[in-house]
């Protein structure tokens, strides 16, 4: 493709005589750029840096920094001080004869002592010429600095560069705090800029929200802040929101607004995009259909390009600043386009009749890691890396969405049926839920796509507590399963999922017995995944019944199942249903232990939808531990809150049997506290987003006491009791640091403490001590006092 902005460009022409410069213009205070200021000051007044550029987007106030920081430091250098505006192109002798014009003739030996300075400006035209020119001229004056304001570095050596970033702006929480807006410099100059044309102006309770999200939508670029404050002469901040979602024409002005040479953000935009060759041009077309960004494998893909070829491009688009950079824990480093930009490219693609062309290769992405996903069973978290959901979330949706308006029913429907776990676990349930009725209704579909896609609703339906529906959804997948002959893998997840929907609807005895029927029937060499999701699912049966140590076998088996299929959710859950199994037993530190472990796990993956399970179940486990004091009592509402949040968020029901449990464990807490109390921590809890609602959960308390009235003596400390439980359940050195997240030597030695303390000599004795404290025999003298390191390798 090839992005023609010099018409856009052509449209702004101001008025030479009115269009004034930080140069030319009296001096004014600058907000929020203090730090970047001292630090130029510093780098031009240091000896070794000879030439300085300062790069930065389209309007974000490289030359305004350059004409601030000018007079300070022609106070202080003592050889001459001159700038320089290069508007328009030039040849390299036209702009030679240019600079020395500006400066005194070459310096003498007398004069070499004297520190001098240069700031050009205005260089975006002059790019393919300074660096030739500049060279020559710093090596003829060794007293000259050089002070760039310039679009991209020059890529010469020695050059030293300073990228000036954007303004801070506001995360959209911080809308509903008038006081925590003002620490944000991109709100000062907003409120500043609208106050020179609506003097009354201000934050009220009103506009802060409407004013924090425009300052977001602007990408805290100054010249668009500056210009959407122009517009409070005559509108609100909303009014602005609503009118920039559809025409960026509204961040416009006449030259008054704003010292920027610019007087639009769209020619703004349009100048930054001159520069580039046709191949950028076609990478970031492909990168501006991606709302999250992408990262290099990602841009390859979608392009078609070679690896070299991709980053090459990726660091010139990052160099002229169009392209911003972020690190993600997932996915490394993610090239991401402002929010402006991307919509003046999404505009352009639209008129010129491309969109469409460029969308089906972004849904084509996200349906080939759809593909990725169903075949590598990674729908169920076996690895957060495998597939970074949460930073592709939109982008996925958007996908999906788009395969239906195109009318590529099958594509959306295994795109939705493919990612169904990742809806629960980070929202979009409601919308993949009308999606797939949409689609499934209508039919003329293929029968095995079909079949998922009722199957994969039936599970979304379920989540979200419509259990009817969800019924009718997975019976009706399980006939056709039937009639397709799909075997008996097939036909046991169909009863896996019945055993599911029975459990979470309260029918404990129902759901058990589908269970058992389904994990009969399963192979596990061929559905591994199925056979560990079930093992947990009939864990949780068995412990609603009272048969604990039953599910604490069948827990602990999903849980090493799951470990070695690397499903980390799956992994979680069944350690939660392992912890209530254990203080069911009279285990309270050990299944405080296990539900940490598990909540640590869900964290990494940010699974908002089994973060409010493990969350519930630990919070219910808090309030069945007698001798709390009101403390513990109120921190079990704020995480209980916390996870209802979620739930709202998500969209998921939690299944009847822990529903009542967190209804009774809500009851008792409210009747300990008080009324006031009680609401105060829930409105505390509310307002925690996952991680903090996890920190809050994983934060060390005071040691809970046993529900068991003669609890046997144990000389461990709470870590040594689980490497004596992992021991007992005959895991290595090496599975025990795993299982902990620690490093194999530090589980060797917390074996060794264990066995010195026991009086054990080998991991058979530590083993058998564990099965009597379990059995509440209590420790007994086993065995010499020695152990030695070949007991524990």
């Amino acid at each position: 493709m090839k992005l023609d902005a010099q018409e856009e460009i052509d449209k702004e022409s101001p008025d030479p005589e009115n269009n004034k410069t930080p140069w030319s213009h009296f001096s004014t205070s600058m907000i929020g750029r203090e730090e970047d200021v001292r630090h130029i000051r510093e780098m031009i007044l240091d000896p070794s840096v000879r030439m300085l550029t300062v790069i930065g987007p389209v309007g974000v106030g490289k030359s305004r920094v350059a004409a601030a920081i000018f007079p300070d430091v022609s106070d202080i250098l003592t050889g001459y001080c001159r700038s320089v505006e290069l508007n328009g192109p030039r040849t390299d002798t036209e702009l030679r004869a240019e600079l020395e014009r500006a400066l005194p003739p070459a310096t003498t030996p007398e004069r070499a002592q004297h520190r001098s300075l240069l700031v050009l400006d205005g260089c975006g035209d002059a790019l393919d010429v300074l660096p030739s020119v500049l060279t020559g001229l710093l090596a003829d004056r060794p007293e000259l600095t050089v002070l760039l304001a310039a679009p991209e570095p020059l890529g010469i050596y020695g050059e030293d560069v300073v990228r000036l970033a954007p303004l801070p702006v506001p995360e959209r929480a911080d809308g509903a705090d008038t006081a925590r807006l003002h620490e944000f410099p991109s709100v000062r100059l907003f409120v500043r800029r609208a106050q020179a044309v609506c003097p009354g102006f201000g934050l009220t309770a009103d506009n802060r929200e409407a004013v924090a999200r425009l300052c977001a939508r602007t990408d805290g670029i100054p010249l668009a802040i500056e210009l959407a404050a122009a517009r409070m002469k005559l509108s609100s901040p909303q009014d602005v929101l609503d009118g920039l979602a559809g025409d960026l024409d509204i961040l416009s002005g006449n030259g008054g607004e704003t010292l920027s040479r610019h007087t639009s953000m769209r020619a703004a935009i349009a100048w930054s995009l001159t520069r580039l060759r046709h191949e950028e041009q076609e990478l970031l077309s492909h990168i501006a259909v991606f709302r999250s960004g992408v990262d290099a494998p990602t841009a390859q893909s979608v392009t078609g390009m070679s690896t070299h070829e991709t980053q090459r491009r990726l660091e010139r688009l990052v160099d002229t600043s169009l392209l911003q950079t972020e690190r993600d824990t997932d996915s490394g480093i993610i090239f991401v386009l402002p929010g402006l930009t991307r919509q003046y490219i999404v505009e352009w693609l639209r008129q010129s009749g491309l969109l469409t062309q460029i969308l089906h290769a972004h849904a084509d992405y996200f349906l080939t890691r759809a593909e990725e996903v169903r075949n590598s069973g990674s729908g169920s978290h076996s690895d957060s890396r495998a597939f970074p959901f949460r930073r592709w979330f939109s982008d996925v949706e958007a996908a999906m969405f788009f395969l239906l308006d195109s009318g590529d029913h099958t594509g959306a429907v295994r795109m939705a049926s493919a990612f169904g776990l990742y809806w629960r676990g980070y929202g979009g349930l409601r919308k993949a839920v009308d999606l797939l009725t949409e689609v499934l209704d209508v039919g003329n579909l293929p029968r095995s796509i079909g079949v998922e896609g009722e199957t994969a609703l039936g599970e979304l339906l379920m989540w979200m507590g419509e259990h009817q529906q969800a019924e009718e959804r997975l019976l009706r997948a399980r006939r056709e399963n039937l009639t397709l002959g799909d075997g008996s893998s097939g036909e046991a997840s169909g009863t896996r999922r019945l055993g599911a929907l029975a459990f979470h609807r309260g029918d404990t005895p129902e759901a058990e017995t589908l269970l058992e029927s389904a994990l009969n029937a399963l192979d596990v060499s061929e559905s591994a995944r199925e056979h560990s999701i079930t093992l947990r699912e009939l864990a949780e049966c068995r412990l609603v019944r009272g048969d604990h140590h039953s599910a604490a076998d069948a827990a602990k088996r999903a849980l090493h199942s799951a470990e070695r299929l690397r499903d980390t959710r799956n992994a979680a859950l069944a350690e939660c249903v392992l912890a209530d199994a254990r203080f069911a037993e009279g285990m309270a530190e050990t299944a405080q232990s296990h539900h940490r472990s598990a909540l640590s796990r869900l964290r990494e993956l940010g699974d908002r939808a089994a973060s409010a399970v493990a969350i519930e179940r630990l919070a219910v486990l808090w309030t069945r531990c007698p001798g709390q004091g009101d403390e513990h009592w109120r921190r079990a509402v704020r995480v209980m809150s916390a996870a209802a949040a979620m739930r709202i968020d998500t969209g998921c029901r939690a299944p009847a049997p822990l529903a009542a449990a967190v209804e009774d464990a809500s009851a008792q807490a409210r009747s300990r506290l008080g009324e006031q109390e009680y609401e105060k921590s829930w409105a505390v809890g509310r307002a925690l987003d996952l991680e903090a609602a996890v920190t809050e959960a994983l934060a060390p308390i005071q040691a809970v006491a046993t529900p068991r009235e003669h609890a046997p003596p144990n000389p461990l400390t709470e870590r040594e009791f689980q490497v004596a439980e992992l021991v007992a359940e005959g895991l290595t050195n090496r599975e025990i640091a795993r299982r902990l997240n620690v490093a194999e030597w530090t589980a060797i030695n917390h074996l060794r403490k264990v066995m010195r303390k026991l009086d054990c000599p080998s991991r058979v004795h530590v083993a058998g001590w564990f099965s009597r404290v379990r059995q509440g025999q209590g420790h007994e003298e086993i065995g010499s006092a020695s152990a030695t390191t070949s007991a524990i390798q």
